[in-house]
């Protein structure tokens, strides 16, 4: 949106916005088969055009997940003759591991497959340049990986990178969509394709309760209770100043899709007002901070996604299947393996692994702190029992706490 001064405020002016159907409809197999070709025509499109706007070979992002999946075989689709680059990043660990499935996309396209494999040494030694980089606390060490894997490319003379950011937003790929298209099929009373859905998805009732009440109705209670209950489920809120936490109360209200008022109604707020915006905000940070630009269709593609979004619901979700309508639209083009593949983990890394391991390089952050924000003596009591967490996958916690310290000694605040 534009805008102006008005008697010294700034007034915006919005000149666009996104619209979306409110129509659940019934699934239609014609109508299904319609929206796939359209989508598939659409993203070719979009993949082509971006091509074109570059005159090195194309590369691009690949997990192995779906989403980067299907812009891998649309660029060897829209460019064959070009060579390609796929950078992934790679991990030891078992448990959070991608590369295995990365590798198969990468042999099906014929691409030059580079594995990064970012480090907690490397962190340590580069946290305030990261997070320099970046502008803001970043919430993950996710977007780390992304950091190293934009300089690789960099290295690598690789001018543009196709990213998949914006594709769980835009074809409903988080958990909580499932109980959104839910809310879909019982407004219209489809009772049997709830019922199917819920057992296809393997929640069941319980999941959709359980995410009911999350999103649903534990934002409607009271701001003291919702208070009480947050400062009970997250301990380490105790490791903030009680003014602060108290003045910031109502920024711990539950947030999330409005499940309750359907899957269309909630894709539009995660890809509109959602943490989206902060992701891609994250990606540009990373890329341009080792001077590479990105390409990110899912994101930015005006007729692509006000296609999608003029869709109704029930083709999002099928079968218990989340970007059911993206999966089943590539689906010649994918390697088997990536099409039926069903537990595509997020953006994992061994973050607390990591930050455990740099328990000494970090302490000194927080001992540098002032009173303003942390309570320290409670955190630093604490420290080495909460930064050294049984689990070596990354819970979204504690790095949360080590980013807004190095974010405030960065730039001096």
């Amino acid at each position: 949106a534009s805008g102006s001064m008005v008697d010294g405020a700034w007034a915006p002016r919005q000149y666009y916005q996104l619209g979306y159907t409110q129509r659940v409809g019934t699934y239609d197999p014609g109508a299904f088969a319609m929206h796939t070709g359209r989508v598939r025509e659409l993203l070719l499109d979009a993949t082509r055009q971006r091509l074109k706007r570059q005159s090195a070979a194309p590369a691009t992002l690949l997990s192995g997940g779906l989403d980067s999946s299907v812009l891998a075989v649309a660029i060897k689709r829209m460019a064959p003759a070009s060579p390609l680059t796929a950078l992934t990043a790679a991990y030891a660990q078992s448990e959070i591991a991608e590369q295995q499935w990365a590798e198969i996309v990468a042999l099906t396209t014929e691409a030059r497959w580079i594995k990064v494999y970012p480090q907690a040494e490397q962190l340590r030694k580069e946290l305030e340049t990261f997070i320099y980089a970046q502008d803001t606390p970043t919430f993950s060490t996710g977007t780390y990986a992304q950091h190293c894997l934009f300089r690789q490319a960099a290295r690598e003379g690789l001018p543009v990178i196709f990213d998949g950011q914006g594709a769980d937003a835009l074809f409903g790929g988080h958990l909580p969509y499932l109980s959104a298209l839910w809310s879909d099929l019982f407004r219209t009373f489809q009772w049997g394709s709830l019922v199917q859905e819920m057992k296809n998805s393997g929640l069941g009732p319980k999941g959709y309760l359980r995410d009911r009440l999350k999103y649903r109705w534990l934002p409607r209670w009271p701001a003291a209770l919702q208070y009480a209950f947050q400062r009970s489920y997250f301990k380490e809120l105790s490791f903030l100043q009680p003014e602060l936490l108290r003045s910031q109360r109502h920024r711990l209200r539950q947030s999330g899709p409005s499940s309750g008022d359907g899957l269309n109604a909630a894709l539009y707020e995660g890809f509109t007002q959602g943490g989206m915006n902060f992701l891609l905000k994250c990606v540009d940070r990373a890329a341009a901070w080792h001077g590479v630009d990105t390409a990110t269709p899912y994101a930015d593609d005006l007729p692509l996604i006000e296609y999608v979004f003029s869709i109704p619901p029930v083709y999002k979700i099928h079968h218990g299947q989340r970007k059911w309508l993206l999966r089943e639209a590539f689906r010649e083009m994918l390697p088997e393996a990536i099409y039926q593949r069903p537990d595509k983990k997020p953006l994992l890394t061994p973050n607390n692994e990591w930050i455990a391991s740099m328990r000494d390089a970090i302490r000194p952050y927080f001992e540098e702190q002032d009173e303003a924000i942390f309570n320290k003596k409670r955190l630093l009591d604490q420290f080495d029992q909460f930064f050294n967490p049984a689990s070596p996958v990354e819970n979204y916690r504690m790095y949360k706490f080590v980013s807004l310290a190095v974010w405030r000694k960065v730039f001096n605040l």
